[in-house]
């Protein structure tokens, strides 16, 4: 790899790894397609903690949090860690877009939300 090189900050898609270094981390942009907290249809939980930060727009997540569902919004003041249950939604009218740090090589586990 390059001693030095630029990622795009831009989302193309709903996931996309900017930059990575193998095991150790992955870099990516993570562009909400859910428009409200309704129409989260499953969470998901990784095998380690996640980083989010906001880079525009607006970004919430959707958590469980003590076996109940809490939202997160994001914002520039912080960066939120997730090692839970978790989904997120865009609810600005030009969508959002959030930074997020992970380990490079994760394993994922759905869970379907009960409608109602």
């Amino acid at each position: 790899m390059a001693p030095i090189r630029e990622a795009p900050v831009k989302a193309v898609r709903e996931w996309k790894v900017i930059a990575r270094d193998g095991r150790s981390w992955a870099c990516g942009i993570y562009a909400p397609k859910n428009r409200s907290a309704e129409e989260v249809k499953f969470l998901e939980k990784h095998d380690c903690p996640e980083l989010f930060y906001l880079l525009h727009g607006s970004v919430k997540l959707v958590v469980m949090r003590r076996g109940r569902m809490e939202v997160i919004p994001l914002t520039r003041e912080k960066a939120v860690v997730v090692d839970t249950w978790h989904n997120g939604f865009s609810d600005g009218e030009e969508g959002g877009a959030a930074l997020v740090v992970e380990r490079g090589k994760v394993s994922t586990r759905y869970m379907k939300l009960k409608k109602g």
